[in-house]
């Protein structure tokens, strides 16, 4: 007898031997006992989960001589003919080169005629999709009325390419992707049968690879007994079908821990030395990324399609990335996947993907920066980050000239930590003389101090400098704008120029009162971004000056006053107000 392949041998005959599509059998067989036999159906889904095997298994049930029977004898005649595909009553037709309009009057004229053997005259046309409008339009009235001795009996992986005239014709169900673990237990049961000897993870790997399909799984299994013979292991597996192993993409995580271009073209050197296709890299990559987020959120594996081994590998190394990193690590990998399939050069897209990987920076959660600055500020310094070197503080905005009454000099960790020394009374006193008549000139404009003095304290200790704020202001008005935009570009018109206590000065321009009295309103949004960033509660103040003479000043002088000098990279003022507004950068 002639060899017969796996998918043909172990094609299911009753509806029990069926895997994984239960919803399906149970109500035909339960149609067939009631005799609620329709006069059409739609069985779709995708390739290889049993659509066509059941509309066999289906026609055995209907004219089976012992039924109709949900569980046909598989002995008679009519089941082995059917079984056979040379019954006479049952009729397949390829819907892909069955297609026009002639075909389908010619099936008009055949239904009429009363089944030779059988209890019923059933049409099996498989791809139904294919069929052109015409022949779709052709069919419509016999569909809706067919002889009562013909059934109609469709198959489709693209049930949205059907009419929805044909579609409400017919009873439709629709079939699922083979779970992983079904696979598994199917291949098992055949190895078992074929006295083949087959490892765990090697049925792992061929049932990933069918995708689903039942009858691919089948089909590898098939490939892989041909080239390794009645002993099958791991590596054969990987060889037969050029799979990549799950090791290297722990090689490749431990090189992005490393943070070493070199090893990481080197393995990219020996992945394409080897045969490997760059597709399957990205794709293995981000399912491997996957999973570590999947172990990383839920602390658990149990989301995991992988081997034993590997599954208590990621558990160990759950803790290498952060969730941020993993999914920026997912996005970078899918946007290089869609890029190697137009681009000439794979592998040099591969290696820029490598290269960004290494050189992007981690991400940090707020939260973890507070608890940071917390352990700093109370001395921990091992366990938090080293504080940046300390940079002289900036000129005063105004020129006020600091107090000379300290006499003391402080320990030098309390130095580096102390505010500014105030501003002496008579320079407070003329700008604030200053700022009263410019809001006096405004009319309607509000003291030029707004602020809370309920809560402020100008005596407190600070824990944070004035140069330390004034460094981090970008990211102040980055986190203020994705609260509110519009304040978030009224508060860039200003600067913090004075921290006194708890209270920290904020300047702007003369020419921008608007932007000062809309930013005064929402003084809380401020506040509260400060704390979010800062760690600590901050009382404010506005007031005005003139910040571009100042700002001159300070230029003059050789030192960074933080204020955007549109002029200073020598870029259009338009250009760099833009960058500005959507805090981009040029390339």
């Amino acid at each position: 007898m002639p060899y017969q392949v796996l998918a043909l041998k172990w094609r299911p005959a009753l509806f029990e031997q069926v895997v994984a599509q239960e919803h399906v059998t149970r109500t035909l067989q339960n149609a067939i006992s009631s005799g609620r036999i329709a006069n059409a159906y739609l069985f779709s889904g995708p390739r290889g989960v049993g659509k066509t095997t059941t509309a066999r298994i289906f026609a055995k049930a209907l004219n089976c001589q012992e039924g109709p029977s949900p569980t046909p004898c598989d002995k008679c005649t009519n089941c082995l003919e059917i079984a056979a595909g040379r019954s006479m009553d049952v009729i397949e037709i390829d819907g892909a080169s069955n297609r026009g309009i002639d075909e389908i009057r010619n099936l008009r004229e055949n239904i009429r005629y009363a089944p030779t053997n059988s209890r019923y005259k059933i049409y099996i046309v498989d791809e139904v999709h294919m069929l052109t409008t015409e022949a779709f339009n052709a069919l419509l009235k016999t569909l809706e009325e067919p002889p009562p001795h013909v059934v109609f009996i469709f198959a489709t992986t693209e049930p949205h390419k059907v009419p929805a005239t044909i579609l409400s014709r017919c009873q439709r169900f629709d079939f699922k992707r083979m779970p992983l673990q079904v696979i598994i237990e199917q291949l098992k049961l055949i190895c078992e049968d074929e006295k083949i000897e087959i490892d765990d993870e090697s049925l792992l790997i061929i049932a990933k690879k069918a995708d689903g399909s039942m009858r691919d799984a089948q089909s590898i299994l098939d490939q892989i007994i041909s080239f390794a013979g009645n002993k099958v292991v791991v590596d054969d597996v990987l060889q037969a079908l050029g799979v990549i192993h799950q090791d290297l993409y722990f090689e490749f995580t431990d090189i992005l821990k490393s943070r070493s271009v070199e090893k990481a073209l080197d393995f990219i050197e020996r992945f394409i030395s080897q045969g490997y296709d760059i597709a399957g890299l990205l794709i293995g990559l981000a399912e491997h990324f996957r999973n570590k987020l999947f172990v990383l959120a839920t602390d658990s594996v149990k989301l995991l399609e992988v081997s034993e081994s590997g599954k208590k590998r990621y558990l160990e190394e759950k803790g290498d990335f952060s969730e941020q990193d993993l999914l920026r690590f997912i996005q970078i990998i899918s946007e290089t996947e869609v890029a190697i399939k137009r681009s000439p050069n794979p592998r040099l897209k591969l290696e820029i993907m490598a290269v960004k990987l290494i050189k992007m920076e981690r991400s940090v959660t707020i939260g973890d920066l507070v608890d940071r600055l917390a352990k700093l500020n109370s001395g921990k310094t091992g366990a938090a980050f080293e504080p940046r070197p300390s940079k002289p503080a900036p000129a005063d905005l105004f020129n006020h000239t600091k107090s000379q009454t300290q006499t003391k000099t402080p320990p030098p960790a309390q130095a580096e930590r102390s505010m500014s020394p105030a501003p002496s009374a008579q320079p407070q006193e003329s700008v604030k003389k200053e700022t009263n008549e410019e809001a006096g000139e405004d009319g309607d404009e509000p003291s030029s101090s707004f602020v809370n003095e309920s809560q402020a304290n100008y005596e407190a200790k600070p824990v944070i400098t004035l140069a330390e704020i004034q460094d981090r202001w970008d990211e102040v008005l980055a986190a203020i704008k994705r609260k509110k935009m519009t304040l978030g570009f009224f508060l860039q018109e200003g600067f913090p120029s004075g921290l006194h206590g708890n209270v920290l000065e904020i300047v702007f321009d003369a020419s921008n009162g608007f932007h000062l009295k809309s930013v005064q309103k929402e003084q809380k949004i401020i506040q509260q971004v400060l704390e979010n960033l800062l760690g600590l509660s901050l009382s404010l103040k506005f007031s005005k000056g003139n910040l571009k003479k100042n700002e001159d000043k300070k230029n003059s002088n050789g030192e960074h006053s933080g204020i955007t000098d549109i002029k200073r990279n020598g870029l259009d003022p338009r250009v760099q107000k833009i960058l500005k507004m959507f805090d981009g950068e040029l390339l």
